[in-house]
C-alpha cells in the first residue's frame, strides 16, 4: 500500500519529471516520512542518466547506496572561503584527480545529494568550484543537473567555532542554501506533502507546528500530556528510547543487556577491504543475549521483507551461529541470517559509458543492533511505533522534530522529560528560507515550460559552431607567428579549411538558428512539432556532411612544429576541433536514427568519452597521408624527422636547434646526396652540415638506393652521386614491365606492396630516357593543365608548382611533365 501511494502522489511525480526531462536543479524536500528515501530509490532504477550518490555522512552514504561527499571529491576537511576559488591558497589547489576521477567527473549527468540539511554551505561551494574546474567553468556546478534530497527542519550541518568565526565572513549562516552555488543554480523547490509514516491527523498538525515554528499553548499541552515521569521502558517491551547523546545511549543498552539473565554470545564481523570503522552500520563484536531488545538494520532482502531498518523485536531463541526474533506485531518470529553491506565508489566503464559501482569493502554481520537506546541522530530517517524521547538536553536545532517524527501516533509517544518552547523553536533562518523558498515551488506550466526550454537549449547548442571557428582562428594565428617552424602547408590548408567553414557551416547555422526560434515559438501544436523535427532532421543530414571536412582536417594535417610548445598547443587545438566534430556528428546520426532529443545528453557524453578514450596514436594515425601533399618523399621526410627528433631528445635541445621542419621539408623534396646539394638546402648552413651532414647524406642515400631512384657510392667523407644503371630484373625494370602490361601506379604499388610515390619515382626514369611517354602515365586533360601552368608561371620550385595546382595534382606527376618537357616530348 505504501509503495503505491507513493507512486501516485503528483510531487513525486513532478519532481521525477523535472529530474528526467529537464536540467533543473532540483531541491526535493518534506516533512519526516513522505516518502524522500523511496523516491531516491526509483530514481536509481528508473532514471538513464549517469548518476552519482552522495551524502555528508558515512552512515547516511551507506544507506543511499552512495559515498562520502568527501571522499567522491577528496575534499580537505579545513574550510573552504568562495573568495579563494580562483587564488593560489585556494585548500582545493592541493586536490590532484587522477585521470579515471576526471573522467568520472566529466561524465557524470545528475549529483543527488541525499540528507542536504546536514551539508555545510562552504563544502557545497567547494563541490561546484572543483565541478566548474574540470568541466565547464562558466556554469554552476559546472553544467551537471543537481538534485538535493532532505529536510531542513531535521539535522543542521556542524561548524565549530573557531571555523564558524571565519566562515562568517562569507555566509550568513552554515546551511547549505546560504552557499553562493545554491544561490546562483535557480532551484526548483518540491515539497512532498503526503505522510506515509504518520496517519493520526492529530499528530501530523502537532508536527507540523512543530516544523514550521507554530507551536502554540495547546500544542504544547497536546505534547506535554505525553509526559510520563514514571514510565519504566523495561516494563513496557517494544519501547525504545531517542537519547542526545552516544554516550547515554551506550550507557541504557550495556545496562539493560548486563540486567539480562543467560549467557552472553559473541559476534564477530567479517571486515574485507576498505571499510573505515566510522562507517560500520552495527557493532563489529556484537554482544547479546536471550531476551535483548534489537533493532534491524538493513531491509530484508528476501521477497518476504520480514523485517526493515528500524524494526524493534526480542531475541527469544540464540546459539554460536543462530539467533531468532520476535517482533511484537508479528505472528512468526524471524531467523536471522549474517548480511553484508558493501562500501563502494563510482567508476567510469570505458567499454559501456556507464557510472558504475565498484565494491572497495564489505561488513558481514548480523543485521542487528541492541536496540533498548539509540541517539536521535542516528534515527534520522528511521520509523518506530514505540518511542521515548529523552530531549531534556537538546542542543541542536531539528533534534526534537526528528525526534518526534520518528513515532507513526502519537499514543506511542512517551516523553521521559517535558518539553519547553525553547527546545521546538526552529532556526530563524530556516524559517526565513522556507518562506523564501514558496516562490520556488514549481507548478505542472513550469514543469512543461522547463521541458520545452531544455529540449530548445540542446537543440540550440547542437546548432552552434562558434566555438570550432574559434580553434580554427587560433591555429591560423599560431602557425602565422610560427612562420618556417611549422609545415609551409598548414597556413594556407587552414585558411582554405576557415573559408570552407564560414561560407558551408556557420553562414548557413546562423541562418537555421534564426529559424529555430521561430519554430520554437510554434510548438505545442502537432503540427508545430512536426516542422520542427522535420527541419532539424534536414539540417542534421546537411550539417553532418559538412562537418567531415574539420575531421578531414584535424585528421590530414600536419601539426608538427619546431617549436615544442607551440606544437603541443597546435596539436591540443586540433584535437579539440577533431573531438567538436565528432561529437557534433554522433549527435546528428542519432538524431537521423531516432528522433529523441532528450537522448543527444547521452549520446553527446558517450561520444565525448569515447573521443577521450582513444589514443593520440589512433587519433593521428590518419596525419601521414596529408604530408605528401606538400612532400614528394614523405617516408623520407619521417625518416629525417625522426633522426632530427631523437637526435635533440638525446642532447636535450629544442628540435628547431638541430634542423628545422622546413630544411627537412626541401630535403624530402630535394633528394640531396652530396655536399654541394645539401648547401642548396635554406636553414641549413655550414655548422650544421659540419655537424651533422654525413648523417643526413647516408639517411637519404640509403633511401635513394633502397627505392632505386639513385644509385650512390659510399665514403667515409662524403656521398658521391653515380648515374643510375638499369639491371635485369630490378626493382624499377618491374615497375616497368607492369606498366606495360596495362596496371596503373597506383595497382603497381598495391601489387608490389610499395608506395605511389615509389613506383612513380621508378616510372621517372623511363620518362627522363624516352622509353615510355608521359601519356602512358596522364590523361591529356592533366598534362596540359600541368604543362601550361609550367609554361605560364615559371615556379621557382616544384613545391610552388603542387601549391598552384592543387590538391588534386601529385609532386610526382608534376615531375613527370617536367621531364618530358625537358626531353621536348610534350
Amino acid at each position: 500500500m505504501k509503495e503505491k501511494g507513493i507512486e501516485s502522489n503528483r510531487e513525486l511525480e513532478m519532481a521525477f519529471e523535472f529530474v528526467y526531462r529537464t536540467n533543473r536543479n532540483v531541491y526535493l524536500t518534506g516533512r519526516a516520512g513522505t516518502g524522500k528515501t523511496t523516491f531516491l530509490n526509483r530514481l536509481r532504477h528508473e532514471c538513464p542518466k549517469r548518476m552519482v550518490i552522495v551524502a555528508p555522512t558515512g552512515v547516511a552514504a551507506i544507506n543511499a547506496g552512495g559515498v562520502t561527499i568527501h571522499s567522491m571529491f577528496q575534499l580537505p576537511f579545513a574550510p573552504f572561503f568562495p573568495e579563494s576559488a580562483g587564488l593560489q591558497n585556494n585548500p582545493l589547489n592541493a586536490i590532484r584527480y587522477r585521470k579515471q576521477k576526471i573522467r568520472l567527473l566529466k561524465s557524470i549527468d545528475l549529483l543527488v545529494i541525499d540528507e542536504i540539511s546536514m551539508v555545510r554551505a562552504d563544502i557545497l561551494d567547494a563541490v561546484d568550484s572543483l565541478l566548474r574546474r574540470y568541466r565547464h567553468h562558466n556554469e554552476v556546478f559546472g553544467g551537471v543537473q543537481v538534485l538535493m534530497i532532505g529536510d531542513v527542519h531535521q539535522l543542521p550541518p556542524v561548524v565549530k567555532e573557531d571555523e564558524w568565526k571565519m566562515l562568517r565572513l562569507y555566509y550568513r549562516n552554515m546551511y547549505f542554501f546560504s552557499s553562493k552555488a545554491f544561490v546562483h543554480s535557480s532551484p526548483v523547490v518540491i515539497e512532498l506533502q503526503q505522510i506515509f509514516r504518520q496517519s493520526d491527523l492529530d499528530f501530523i498538525l502537532m508536527l507540523e507546528k512543530v516544523r514550521n515554528n507554530g507551536v502554540d499553548s495547546n500544542t504544547m499541552q497536546l505534547l506535554n500530556q505525553r509526559y510520563n515521569k514514571h514510565f519504566n521502558p523495561s516494563a513496557h517491551p517494544g519501547y525504545i528510547i531517542l537519547t542526545t547523546h552516544n554516550s547515554q545511549s551506550a550507557a541504557i543498552n550495556d545496562k539493560r543487556l548486563e540486567e539480562l539473565p543467560g549467557e552472553e554470545f559473541s559476534y564477530e564481523a567479517e571486515v574485507k577491504g576498505d571499510f573505515p570503522e566510522y562507517n560500520y552500520p552495527t557493532f563489529k563484536t556484537l554482544i547479546l543475549k536471550p531476551g535483548a531488545q534489537v533493532m534491524f538494520v538493513k531491509n530484508d532482502l528476501a521477497p518476504e521483507k520480514r523485517y526493515y531498518n528500524g524494526k524493534i523485536g526480542k531475541i527469544v531463541h540464540i546459539e554460536d551461529d543462530n539467533i531468532v526474533v520476535q517482533c511484537p506485531e508479528d505472528d512468526d518470529t524471524i531467523d536471522v541470517c549474517r548480511l553484508s553491506w558493501s562500501n563502494i565508489r563510482f567508476t567510469l566503464n570505458e567499454a559501456t559509458k556507464e557510472i558504475e559501482e565498484e565494491e572497495i569493502g564489505s561488513f558481514t554481520q548480523f543485521p542487528l543492533k541492541l536496540a533498548w537506546a539509540i541517539t536521535i541522530h542516528k534515527s534520522q530517517g528511521l520509523t518506530f511505533d514505540k518511542v521515548v524521547v529523552d530531549a531534556a538536553q537538546a542542543f541542536a536545532h531539528g533534534q526534537v522534530y526528528v525526534a518526534l517524527s520518528r513515532c507513526r501516533t502519537l499514543d506511542g509517544l512517551v516523553l521521559s522529560s517535558p518539553i519547553g518552547y525553547g527546545s521546538v523553536i526552529t532556526d530563524n533562518n530556516v524559517v526565513d528560507f522556507n518562506r523564501k523558498s514558496e516562490e520556488l515551488i514549481p507548478d505542472e506550466r513550469e514543469l512543461e515550460v522547463s521541458k520545452t526550454q531544455f529540449r530548445n537549449e540542446i537543440l540550440s547548442q547542437l546548432f552552434d559552431f562558434s566555438e570550432m571557428l574559434n580553434r580554427l582562428i587560433h591555429i591560423r594565428r599560431l602557425a602565422l607567428d610560427a612562420g618556417d617552424s611549422v609545415s609551409s602547408a598548414l597556413v594556407p590548408d587552414t585558411e582554405h579549411t576557415t573559408e570552407f567553414f564560414n561560407k558551408e557551416v556557420l553562414d548557413v547555422a546562423s541562418k537555421f538558428r534564426r529559424q529555430l526560434d521561430a519554430l520554437f515559438s510554434l510548438t505545442g501544436t502537432e503540427d508545430g512539432e512536426q516542422h520542427l523535427k522535420d527541419r532539424v532532421l534536414a539540417a542534421a543530414s546537411y550539417f553532418r556532411d559538412k562537418l567531415s571536412t574539420i575531421f578531414d582536417y584535424t585528421a590530414y594535417t600536419d601539426f608538427d612544429s619546431d617549436n615544442m610548445s607551440e606544437q603541443q598547443e597546435l596539436k591540443e587545438l586540433a584535437e579539440d576541433l577533431q573531438k567538436m566534430s565528432v561529437i557534433a556528428r554522433a549527435c546528428f546520426d542519432s538524431l537521423l536514427k531516432d528522433f529523441d532529443v532528450f537522448l543527444l545528453l547521452r549520446v553527446r557524453s558517450d561520444a565525448d568519452l569515447d573521443f577521450r578514450f582513444s589514443s593520440r596514436r589512433e587519433r593521428g594515425s590518419h596525419r601521414e597521408s596529408k604530408i605528401t601533399s606538400v612532400i614528394e618523399y614523405p617516408e623520407l621526410y619521417r625518416m629525417l624527422k625522426s633522426w632530427r627528433d631523437n637526435l635533440a631528445d638525446e642532447a636535450g635541445m629544442e628540435r628547431y636547434r638541430v634542423m628545422p621542419n622546413k630544411a627537412l621539408e626541401e630535403m624530402a623534396n630535394l633528394l640531396p646526396t652530396t655536399t654541394e646539394e645539401l648547401k642548396k638546402v635554406k636553414g641549413i648552413g655550414k655548422k650544421k652540415i659540419e655537424f651533422f651532414g654525413n648523417e643526413i647524406l647516408k639517411i637519404i642515400a640509403k633511401y635513394c638506393i633502397d627505392n632505386e631512384l639513385k644509385s650512390v657510392d659510399f665514403s667515409e667523407e662524403e656521398i658521391e652521386l653515380k648515374p643510375a644503371k638499369k639491371k635485369k630484373g630490378a626493382s624499377a625494370e618491374v615497375s616497368l614491365e607492369m606498366l606495360r602490361d596495362g596496371y596503373s601506379v597506383a595497382k603497381i604499388a598495391q601489387e608490389r606492396n610499395l608506395t605511389e610515390t615509389t613506383v612513380a619515382g621508378h616510372l621517372l626514369k623511363y620518362v627522363e630516357s624516352g622509353e615510355i611517354t608521359v601519356l602512358q602515365l596522364l590523361p591529356r586533360e592533366k598534362l596540359d593543365r600541368i604543362a601550361t601552368a609550367l609554361v605560364d608561371y615559371k615556379f621557382k620550385t616544384i613545391s610552388e608548382a603542387k601549391e598552384y595546382l592543387g590538391k588534386d595534382i601529385e609532386f610526382f606527376e608534376i615531375r613527370w611533365v617536367m621531364a618530358a618537357m625537358q626531353r621536348e616530348d610534350v
